[in-house]
């Protein structure tokens, strides 16, 4: 008798424990990562958040400061001069699930409204492609953008999706 009580509740625990795992997944998470590369004889920290709707990527966004003193080993003289109002300098890849919100326009948005300029990063990209780390993790399908501000001290970048809590770049 003691023993089909302890495969009850056995049982019933494996029931529960399946229960509430699943139901984890009904949710909208949030991934952040960074990493250390080297770019031009240049340290840099490789930053990511991945939003998730349940299983499937909605947005994923690759970032990394820039330090004005690096601007030259990293773009033209066209490029620099628009770069030159430049205190705080962000390059990001960004990724966007085609069939979801237009998550990419939204992020671009909350970039402005806090202050930030956007410039085309083709000459860096083209330095960045050399990186082992472009192929490897598939950036080809990310979009390239550089994010300019005029201040070199500015608060964390704030970034809000509906339905995701707030996060700091």
């Amino acid at each position: 008798m003691n023993l089909n009580k302890n495969k009850k509740t056995i049982f019933f625990s494996f029931l529960a424990f399946l229960f509430f795992s699943c139901g984890y997944f009904s949710k909208n998470t949030l991934s952040q990562s960074s990493q250390k590369i080297f770019l031009e004889k240049e340290q840099l920290t490789l930053k990511r958040a991945s939003w998730f709707r349940e299983l499937t990527l909605l947005f994923d966004v690759y970032y990394m400061e820039i330090s004005p003193a690096a601007l030259p080993l990293f773009f033209k003289d066209l490029e620099l001069s628009a770069l030159s109002s430049c205190k705080s300098l962000y390059f990001t890849l960004s990724y966007v699930l085609d069939t979801g919100p237009s998550l990419d326009k939204e992020f671009e948005k909350q970039w402005k409204k806090q202050n930030f300029s956007s410039f085309s990063a083709e000459t860096f990209l083209s330095t960045f492609k050399t990186h082992p780390l472009f192929e490897s993790l598939s950036l080809q399908l990310y979009r390239p953008k550089v994010y300019c501000h005029p201040q070199a001290q500015i608060p964390p970048i704030s970034i809000k999706f509906s339905n995701f809590k707030e996060i700091s770049l």
